[in-house]
């Protein structure tokens, strides 16, 4: 159910002060009217949106005392159909993304980050993968480790992802869990990522790296 009416725009003082992460301004402005966080932007953002995904990185207070009363927005879909996880996955800030992995788990007493697509059919984790955040990724999996199992639109899991870019801790990590895919598009696995893109980044020749764990052997 969308909380937002269909006309409903972001106060500008609030986007303002999102952007320059202005956290006093912002608390002025939500001291006088709480229902100024309230509102979407041209791309259908939330506020929640906005404060996951900037280069500013929020203290777990400041995280509760503004969003705490406001956790319907980590639900909310952009234009991209992006939820506020996966802008915080994507730009790497672990207290927003464990904050709303809390908060998420909070709902309803289950978690179904995996359910979270966006229009490319990629998950937060895909995210992460893709943007080397290793440390997210862990959370992310602890959270809930179906993540592993989802291919995006592209045919690519976020294991082939983390291959693709070089990132051998990430792979190695994802690979801990049964549940990991490592299917890449045109019938491509991880292994041909290691090999055909990064070579370099992998400490030991990626054949002897990936083909030591039996879910990319086979």
């Amino acid at each position: 159910m969308d909380p937002y009416g269909p006309d409903e725009t972001m106060d500008p003082r609030i986007y303002r002060a999102l952007k320059k992460a202005d956290i006093f301004s912002l608390k002025m402005l939500l001291q006088e009217n709480p229902s100024r966080l309230h509102g979407l932007t041209a791309q259908k953002n939330t506020a929640l949106h906005i404060a996951a995904g900037l280069d500013y990185n929020w203290s777990v207070p400041e995280i509760h005392q503004i969003f705490d009363s406001h956790l319907y927005f980590q639900f909310v879909a952009n234009k991209r159909g992006e939820t506020p996880l996966h802008c915080a996955a994507r730009a790497g800030k672990i207290f927003m993304v464990n904050f709303l992995i809390g908060s998420a788990r909070k709902s309803d007493g289950q978690i179904h980050l995996h359910e979270m697509k966006n229009e490319r059919g990629d998950t937060p984790l895909h995210e992460a993968a893709r943007n080397g955040h290793l440390r997210i990724a862990y959370e992310l999996m602890k959270a809930d480790e179906a993540l592993g199992e989802e291919i995006n639109n592209q045919g690519e899991s976020a294991v082939f992802l983390a291959a693709e870019r070089g990132a051998e801790e990430i792979v190695r990590m994802l690979l801990q869990f049964p549940s990991s895919a490592v299917e890449g598009p045109k019938r491509q696995t991880a292994l041909h990522a290691a090999v055909c893109r990064n070579y370099g980044n992998f400490n030991r020749s990626p054949c002897t790296f990936i083909k030591s764990n039996i879910l990319l052997a086979n």
